[in-house]
């Protein structure tokens, strides 16, 4: 009896713990089908992806994907090396994700043809494309640069484009619109255009070059319908051009065709670069005052009058927008002739930071060594000497070039001086460490003159002066860079003076050889590179690894 009394406790127990492992059996099933839903049919790389404890929080690979279109395309490249799992997942994303970074970097490779058909490929591509073609061509600074190789293609192709917008007749402007399909926009009332609300840009570089002539009679009619046919077009479409690249013709009358191109400023709110070429007003002293007024141009930031040959309409255009400009390059006569007084050009340029003078004389020199601009850039082109004042001031040519340099201390970064030195007036300097008595010394040995200067470039001859070489040597410690053009030069064995440089210069890094078309002989460059340390120097020159040919 006691037997079957006990029997029934034991059934209980036994279906209990039967309850108990179906109850922990689902539970484990609602967990598997957690992490698994819909296994039938999703690819297995998803599946691993889901099941994969790095991937915890654990969430299905659509969630995931959905969720890595916030992250930005850095965040995205490091989700894509986290894992194999995680590179598997985006597999499919990484062109489309990645391709606004890597597009950039290819374009630097195009010519014109390819860079244009690049543009066809997608939406996102032509925006890319387009987006580098504008940030460039309109960039001061990359507009300021001298370039000294051709390796790079993209400078190339970008200017071959903006070809593509020069207007020098009537015609020229009749093909734009008809080839763009813009008719329709201009046939509109002119008030119309002036409140046009099209957002469509026509310009892909963002710029136009224009040719402004006045002809004598019977083409006098063909220039003047070629006149009002652009003024329209710029008229409707001018806000969207940030650069102009300006030619005036100007034979017959001294002002018509500066007025002209006055008038289509008037048309271009958004101008940030303004190149404009008048050599054929030299010499010619044209009366400002009948000139139109010059328009607002709060953008503007890059001014190049270095081809306006008559010093009246230069010092307009450098009086009008001078407080405001970044970048001036003009003729080197100009700062020696301007009618501007000396006290007002001397805080003209309140935010110039790089400034190319063409054409410098002792003058221009002395000008510049009082000025107060804070200018980070300074390129001479070339040099002359005033042949009237041939006196004691052109001996000391290459002092005044320092005395200039100086005068910018602490803020240039660059200095670029394009000629042989030694070809100018030497002055009796003795050496720094070495003078004799009553000789002029040109700076304190123990003054660092340029703290911030870092990039060089001149003629490899200079390196025969005594007094610019040593002044580079002694009182430019922070540069990194030199630069050599060693076109048409005489000049000795100049690796093995530039390879001194690595000893007296603690932060220089690279030097580098340019040598002329002509010369090139399939060698583009050739650079000194300061070795990592002195046992992997093979040249026996401690300090300086074996030059690069390119």
């Amino acid at each position: 009896m006691e037997m079957e009394k006990s029997r029934p406790d034991s059934l209980k127990r036994v279906k209990l713990e039967e309850n108990t492992k179906e109850k922990e059996k689902e539970g484990e099933d609602e967990k598997q089908s957690i992490v698994v839903i819909e296994e039938t049919g999703t690819e297995d790389r998803k599946l691993k992806v889901a099941r994969s404890p790095k991937t915890n929080p654990v969430l299905v690979p659509e969630i995931w994907e959905h969720v890595f279109r916030y992250l930005s395309r850095k965040e995205v490249i490091t989700v894509i090396n986290t894992c194999i799992e995680w590179n598997q997942l985006l597999d499919s994303k990484k062109t489309t994700l990645l391709l606004p970074d890597v597009l950039p970097f290819v374009l630097a490779y195009f010519d014109k043809p390819d860079l244009l058909l690049c543009r066809s490929i997608s939406k996102t591509s032509k925006q890319i494309v387009d987006q580098t073609i504008q940030s460039y061509w309109i960039s001061s600074e990359e507009t300021f640069k001298v370039r000294y190789e051709d390796s790079d293609r993209f400078p190339l192709a970008v200017h071959a484009v903006s070809d593509s917008f020069r207007f020098t007749s009537k015609r020229d402007v009749e093909t734009f619109i008809q080839t763009l399909n813009l008719q329709e926009h201009l046939n509109e009332d002119q008030n119309l255009n002036e409140n046009h609300n099209n957002e469509t840009n026509p310009f892909l570089t963002r710029s136009i070059n224009i040719l402004v002539n006045t002809p004598s009679s019977p083409q006098e009619v063909l220039y003047q319908q070629f006149f009002q046919s652009l003024q329209l077009l710029l008229t409707t479409y001018g806000r969207f051009i940030h650069r102009l690249n300006g030619v005036v013709w100007d034979m017959m009358n001294e002002t018509q065709g500066i007025t002209k191109m006055v008038h289509y400023l008037h048309q271009l709110p958004n101008l940030k670069i303004l190149e404009i070429t008048a050599d054929s007003l030299a010499g010619e002293e044209i009366e400002v005052m009948g000139l139109p007024p010059l328009p607002s141009l709060e953008d503007l930031e890059y001014l190049d009058v270095s081809d306006i040959l008559a010093e009246s309409v230069a010092t307009l255009f450098t009086q009008t927008y001078g407080t405001q400009l970044t970048t001036l390059v003009c003729e080197g006569s100009w700062l020696k002739l301007t009618s501007t007084e000396e006290l007002v050009l001397k805080t003209l340029f309140p935010k110039l930071k790089r400034l190319r003078l063409e054409g410098v004389c002792p003058s221009t020199l002395s000008k510049l060594s009082n000025v107060n601009w804070p200018l980070e850039i300074l390129h001479f082109d070339t040099f002359l000497t005033e042949e009237e004042t041939a006196t004691e001031i052109d001996k000391k040519m290459e002092q005044l070039i320092l005395n200039a340099v100086r005068n910018f201390t602490q803020t240039l970064t660059q200095l670029e001086i394009n000629a042989d030195l030694t070809k100018l007036p030497q002055p009796q300097l003795a050496d720094d460490d070495n003078h004799e008595e009553g000789a002029e010394a040109p700076l304190e040995s123990d003054v660092e003159v340029m703290p911030k200067l870092k990039v060089l470039i001149s003629e490899v001859s200079s390196m025969g002066s005594t007094l610019f070489w040593n002044f580079i040597l002694s009182k430019c410690k922070k540069i990194e860079k030199i630069h050599f053009h060693t076109k048409h030069s005489s000049f000795e064995n100049p690796m093995e003076v530039a390879k001194t440089a690595f000893d007296k210069l603690p932060n220089l890094e690279k030097i580098y050889f340019w040598p002329g078309p002509e010369e090139e002989d399939g060698v583009q460059r050739t650079v000194l590179t300061r070795a990592t340390s002195l046992s992997s120097t093979p040249t026996g020159n401690p300090g300086v690894s074996q030059c690069q040919k390119s």
